[in-house]
């Protein structure tokens, strides 16, 4: 299904059923015990029953992508209502997927998401709960929307808050080591939890050959796992890039063809490049795939309130997906006329374009504060820019503490962690950004993104390091999936998207420019020296890079704009922001919608 709501007030009910109703989105079934009011929503392009009942009145629903014991929709969840003994991790243990499931047994209901919490569940607790797959409904049912500023400021700067927290006051996510039970006779909620999750199986640390073989037979069970799930039609969002490559490669050791899909857009809010095509057409042709390029061009300068209002109503703070993009909504509402079953996606967390296991340590720790200083914090403006920079920095620092302690088994000692765990850290931060649009794709049909999966994305965690370095491991893992992939150059950020022939087991990024060697030195130098670089980083960053014709007339409409949005004005001033269009667009998007929510209206156009 789409999207969820349960909560034990009738007014919160009415407001998200109507809320669902203005998104267009079709009930597949509604949930009634004693006080407790539940609904559930189809999914916009494909049909299929989530939510199934039992003789004694229990049932089992599920939204997102929900894969058990190899089947899915009425199937699965009729295996799951009859095995579940109260037991959330026995389900999880024998599921696929990103998705919330929500049981009734034994007069509990219990809801829970797969154990990576790649498909976000929000929830409040207290005597007025609610719960729900969507954001936005729970903020459009609650009397008073507060904004928890910090927090909010990490959804736009780092792409993603991390752990448990929403930039809405009194609002949760659901980790995936955390089940909801609700006693149906009193309406009392809590949280159940258990243990973090470990990394999984682990891998030879001394031989890459047997490193490579190992993993990719957990990556051929997974994708015969997906096959078998989806014997129709497959989906995938293909590119020029090594990460798609690696997709296509698991798809292909199963004997799957996939039709494939590729955006181009016309703005700088829409990463796409002309090499892409280039390469997507080879790949093609050589192996006589369907192709459905995706239109993603669009004027932003043209929109309006209304157009983000309308946008807003219908997806939530998803809205803002490529800066708002009207075409990007329009080819998966109606654009992709036979649309698959399940749409895969090309990226995945385990290959960030970062590398981290390529930065260099002169040192065996690394204190929380540098890890924040120097590889986490992302500066968007010049120090006059943020006047609470500080501030929010040690919000940082507290809150991945908060996380290393809660959520994973990473030694924090004396506030340090050991460089070797510097990747998992990365990884797994990275792991929330890469999931950030698995809700909103999974409104649409099935949505999958195997790598940030439980089975591939653990075990990843433990590959060495040495592996990983020139994308060594990534390029061997393709060709023991499908050794002739590669006859087809790459183009991807590693090669500057210029398609690059890789002939050996190794692809180099290209060698660094000077701003990038300046910045590299002012992130790793003694505070004093590296304040006194930074600046002088900036100066040449903004005398090297002055902005193009399209770009500067962005920022002065975006720049407009967010002069008049009041949520920024006490802690932000947009002459110093120093950053790509991306960022300008996030402030601006997000902003919107939450004046949208408190006021309902806006004066930021």
């Amino acid at each position: 299904m789409a999207r969820f709501h349960l909560t034990c007030e009738s007014s919160k009910a009415a407001i998200a059923r109507a809320a669902a109703e203005s998104a267009e989105l079709d009930p597949s079934g509604q949930v009634r015990e004693r006080d407790i009011l539940g609904s559930f929503y189809k999914k916009r392009r494909v049909n299929n029953q989530n939510i199934v009942y039992n003789d004694a009145g229990d049932f089992a629903a599920s939204t997102g992508t929900f894969i058990y014991n190899g089947s899915t929709g009425k199937t699965a969840l009729e295996a799951t209502l009859e095995s579940f003994t109260g037991d959330f991790q026995g389900i999880q243990q024998n599921s696929l997927g990103h998705f919330s499931l929500v049981l009734k047994a034994d007069d509990t209901l219990y809801v829970f998401s797969d154990p990576e919490h790649s498909y976000d569940i929000y929830y409040t607790l207290g005597d007025n709960w609610m719960i729900s797959s969507h954001l936005s409904a729970i903020a459009q049912s609650s009397d008073l929307v507060q904004v928890d500023k910090f927090r909010l400021y990490e959804k736009i700067i780092q792409k993603s808050p991390i752990g448990p927290h929403t930039f809405l006051r009194g609002v949760n996510k659901l980790m995936g080591n955390q089940c909801i039970k609700v006693d149906c006779s009193t309406n009392v909620i809590s949280v159940e939890e258990t243990d973090p999750i470990g990394s999984g199986q682990s891998f030879d640390p001394n031989s890459i050959e047997k490193a490579v073989s190992e993993y990719a037979e957990v990556v051929r069970d997974t994708f015969q796992t997906i096959s078998t799930a989806f014997p129709s039609s497959i989906g995938l969002q293909l590119t020029g890039g090594l990460d798609s490559r690696t997709i296509l490669a698991g798809l292909q050791a199963v004997d799957r063809q996939p039709s494939v899909f590729t955006g181009q857009g016309d703005s700088p809010l829409v990463p796409s490049a002309e090499n892409d095509i280039v390469v997507v057409n080879q790949l093609v042709d050589k192996y006589n795939l369907d192709l459905y390029q995706l239109d993603w061009t669009t004027d932003y300068l043209d929109h309006t309130s209304s157009t983000w209002v309308t946008y807003f109503s219908k997806y939530g703070f998803s809205y803002r997906k490529f800066g708002c993009n009207p075409s990007f909504f329009d080819e998966l509402e109606k654009g992709i006329e036979e649309h698959p079953t399940v749409m895969i996606k090309g990226l995945g967390a385990p290959f960030p374009n970062s590398k981290p296991w390529e930065t260099d340590f002169m040192k065996d720790r690394l204190s929380l504060s540098e890890f924040v200083d120097n590889h986490y914090y992302r500066p968007l403006f010049s120090r006059e820019g943020f006047s609470r920079e500080d501030e929010f920095k040690s919000h940082l620092y507290k809150g991945l503490k908060e996380y290393i302690n809660n959520q994973t088994h990473i030694d924090l000692v004396n506030s340090e962690i050991d460089v070797a765990d510097y990747t998992e850290l990365q990884l797994l931060l990275e792991r929330s950004r890469s999931t950030s649009v698995t809700n909103l794709r999974n409104e649409f049909s099935y949505y999958l993104a195997p790598f940030d999966m439980n089975p591939l994305f653990r075990p990843f965690l433990s590959v060495s390091d040495r592996f990983r370095i020139a994308n060594e491991f990534q390029i061997r893992l393709i060709r023991e999936l499908n050794d002739t992939l590669l006859d087809v150059p790459v183009a991807s950020g590693a090669t500057s998207n210029t398609p690059e022939q890789i002939t050996g087991n190794t692809l180099k990024k290209n060698q660094k420019s000077l701003i990038d060697y300046l910045q590299y030195i002012a992130d790793n130098s003694p505070a004093p020296i590296g304040k006194i670089l930074e600046n002088y980083y900036w100066i040449v960053r903004s005398n090297l890079f002055p902005p193009n014709a399209d770009y500067d007339q962005y920022e002065d409409k975006y720049l407009g704009w967010l002069c008049q949005c009041d949520i920024y004005e006490s802690d932000f001033n947009f002459d110093y922001y120093s950053y790509n269009i991306t960022y300008l667009n996030r402030f601006l998007t997000v902003g919107f919608a939450i004046e949208y929510l408190e006021k309902g209206q806006t004066e930021c156009f």
